[in-house]
């Protein structure tokens, strides 16, 4: 909870501290969105870079798990509507089918890059 409290207090610091060099205003929607390139390092000195380290760790892994959660919970509901769902997908089909997409990425991010995601346990 801390690690939230301190993102929480972040974000409130940087709504007074002239959001407007971090986020777009969008008037007809009233919402801001963050200015993409925005670099974290440039705003925050290194005690406070390192606490928000920390707490997008502890965020990531709680979104995660309540990825996982809703995943569960909504294959859960579909085989209670009479669904059939297939837990064991053949891969190598679809594989075969992105093997010229996956070419094209291989050449643009490097296939190291690349075997690091395929690799993700």
């Amino acid at each position: 909870m801390k690690a939230t409290a301190l993102l929480l207090m972040m974000a409130a610091t940087l709504c007074f501290a002239g959001i407007d060099d971090f986020y777009s205003f969008n008037a007809t929607t009233t919402t801001y969105t963050p200015i993409t390139g925005t670099q974290i390092g440039t705003i925050l000195s290194d005690a406070d870079k390192k606490a928000f380290l920390e707490a997008a760790k502890v965020a990531v892994e709680a979104n995660r798990a309540r990825v996982d959660k809703d995943d569960a919970n909504g294959v859960a509901k579909l085989r209670e509507l009479g669904m059939q769902v297939v837990d064991n997908v053949d891969k190598s089909k679809f594989q075969a089918t992105l093997a010229p997409v996956m070419a094209q990425f291989e050449k643009e991010f490097g296939k190291a890059n690349l075997d690091k995601i395929r690799n993700v346990q």
